[in-house]
């Protein structure tokens, strides 16, 4: 079981962001062979409920530092809002706008001062 964990020993983001972006990749695939569908409402459910959560899971002990593991979990996001081909032809700021979805790195953002709120009002005690 050891070997297992090996290559994660060094306390890196970028391996647990590789590992989250073909976690995530891996269950978009699967998703688009199960649905037929290609409508927006739909994709943006089967995204937030089953994408985004493997690329978002405790972010906010692994925050990604670099700015290529951030583009990098971008690109995930990306090419889900590519899915729907309505969507398909326009820019990425429109399409996430379309889905009600915000960009990673506002989200991340809003988690982090979220945290701090409930650490400063004391409503998150920790011992």
């Amino acid at each position: 079981m050891r070997k297992r964990f090996r290559r994660y020993d060094d306390l890196k983001s970028r391996n647990q962001v590789n590992y989250s972006v073909s976690k995530a990749n891996s269950i978009s695939g699967l998703l688009k062979r199960t649905f037929t569908t290609r409508d927006e409402q739909t994709w943006e459910k089967l995204y937030t409920c089953y994408i985004r959560p493997h690329i978002e899971f405790a972010v906010s002990s692994w925050n990604p530092d670099t700015k290529q593991d951030q583009n990098t979990l971008e690109k995930v996001q990306h090419r889900a809002t590519k899915v729907a081909t309505k969507l398909k032809n326009l820019d990425y700021e429109k399409r996430c706008d379309l889905l009600n979805l915000t960009f990673l790195k506002l989200r991340r953002t809003r988690g982090d001062l979220i945290q701090m709120f409930k650490f400063e009002s004391r409503s998150d005690k920790i011992d």
